[in-house]
């Protein structure tokens, strides 16, 4: 299974990779505007990390 062109899952090698994040916008609100954000930079496939605690807020 291969998740992007730099990472290649491969028998008997590391299952784990690390990301880069440079900037990283939070906040209440900001859901509504990642989405403009990435498509204003040509991306056409993201990931949006949370937890059940940002969750309730």
């Amino acid at each position: 299974m291969s998740f992007s062109a730099y990472f290649s899952n491969k028998p008997g090698g590391d299952s784990v990779f690390s990301v880069e994040a440079p900037k990283i916008k939070f906040g209440r609100g900001s859901l509504g505007e990642v989405g403009d954000d990435a498509k204003a930079l040509g991306m056409s496939r993201v990931a949006v990390y949370t937890d059940p605690r940002v969750a309730q807020q």
